[in-house]
């Protein structure tokens, strides 16, 4: 592979006082990879890396090159080789702590790259980026607190970074922090008019808060700025479900899975809606059951969330022996057993046990009734029957009181008599 002019030039004015060392040479390559890396030819940078370890092969910053290069390749088991030899060179490295630290993200191995991220910033105190990596490890080792103090920290060395307040935003949002939260996704938006992320935050913040006129502004701007953007069509979804217009969240919902149809918690959603809503219209058992079970596959049987849809699913198709046995699977994890939704999952295995469908914000009902026609006929002929029998009644009882001059509400005449005889004078 040929070197960039800009190394050229170096490695040819090296050559013009003395042949180049080893260590010029590689230099040459290091600079040519990382220049390469950073406009995204990674196979030209992987290919000046390798060659300035062949030339010096105790380099650390050429090993540390091309673990960088491989983790941005997406194989983080070549990265994590390459990073810990430039390592077992320099231990003082903190590019390649910081780069492993990442390399462990992608292998999910959170405590790990906190950890890196951490000795990255004792060797380099300036090297603020990995406390806003290292808070993205707290979050997903399920530690907010060390997450939030992090970014915190971070904002006030690189207080123009968008993403930073986002995640901030996110944070506070799961910590049921809603209208705090708004501000953090306002300062975003402030900093990045197009920052994406801020406005999903934000309209999930104003549908919790049930501002849904403006949940849904924020979902259609999402729209607007990426046509084809799955999480503005969740948002909008979420929000039209929240008002109750069923029709309308299912068709962003049917968008967002044809956009990406790998969205377990969109089969939970639509799963749920077709089985538990109160209009008939929307509810349909056998594609209900079929969404859920997507999205328990899609979670491999462990989201109690996706057990909960599941169970309601069985339960309007009239199986509710399964219905109940997914409840139990949910109540299964023991932090949804303890939390609100686990009190909601209790209150519905009651209905279950009823033999009956639970439906949103509506009472329970006997599967499939409603739309039953011979029920319809029968409710029909009810109705009819006891109008007739009671307009019946009601002539017998007009006949029987007019005969007695109670109606219509006049009493009858009397008979006319004689006037009084006169009363004779007195002696």
């Amino acid at each position: 592979m040929r070197p960039t002019l800009l190394a050229a030039l170096l490695l040819a004015a090296t050559a013009v006082a003395d042949p180049p060392t080893p260590e010029v040479t590689a230099g040459v390559y290091l600079i040519d990879g990382a220049k390469l890396a950073k406009a995204g030819d990674l196979d030209g940078a992987f290919k000046s890396f390798t060659d300035a370890i062949r030339i010096l092969p105790g380099s650390d910053a050429a090993y540390g090159g091309r673990g960088y290069v491989w983790l941005r390749k997406k194989d983080p088991d070549r990265a994590l080789a390459d990073l810990n030899r430039a390592i077992e060179l320099n231990p003082r490295s903190a590019p390649a702590h910081f780069t492993r630290g990442e390399a462990w993200e992608a292998k999910g191995d959170y405590g790990a790259a906190a950890a890196d991220y951490t000795e990255a910033l004792r060797l380099d105190p300036k090297a603020a980026v990995a406390l806003k990596f290292r808070a993205r490890a707290y979050v997903h080792r399920g530690d907010p607190t060390r997450a939030e103090a992090d970014l915190t920290r971070y904002m006030t060395l690189r207080p123009d970074d968008p993403e930073a307040y986002a995640m901030r935003g996110f944070l506070r949002l799961d910590a049921g922090e809603n209208h705090r939260s708004t501000f953090d996704f306002d300062e975003a938006i402030r900093l990045d008019p197009k920052h994406l992320p801020a406005y999903v935050g934000r309209a999930r913040a104003w549908r919790k808060m049930k501002l849904y006129d403006r949940a849904l502004a924020d979902a259609e701007e999402v729209l607007r700025l990426e046509p084809a953007a799955a999480r503005g069509y969740v948002e909008r979804g979420a929000a039209y479900e929240a008002r109750g217009e069923w029709s309308r969240a299912v068709s962003d919902y049917n968008e967002v899975l044809r956009l990406d149809p790998g969205r377990a918690a969109v089969y939970q959603k639509r799963a749920w809606l077709r089985a538990s809503c109160p209009a008939p219209g929307i509810r349909n058992a056998e594609l209900a059951v079929a969404d859920a079970r997507r999205a328990c596959e899609l979670t491999d049987w462990k989201d109690p969330t996706a057990l909960e849809s599941l169970a309601a699913a069985e339960a309007e198709s009239g199986r509710f022996a399964e219905a109940i046995a997914s409840v139990d699977r949910a109540l299964a994890d023991a932090e949804y057993a303890k939390s609100p939704d686990g009190d909601g999952a209790r209150d519905r295995r009651k209905i279950y046990e009823e033999g009956k469908a639970y439906r949103l914000g509506a009472a329970a009902e006997v599967p499939g009734e409603e739309d039953d026609p011979e029920r319809t006929k029968r409710l029909i002929s009810e109705v009819v029957g006891t109008g007739l029998i009671a307009l019946v009644v009601s002539g017998l009882v007009a006949f029987r009181l007019r005969r007695f001059g109670v109606w219509p509400f006049a009493r009858r005449v009397p008979p006319a008599v004689a006037d009084d005889p006169p009363t004779p004078p007195g002696p």
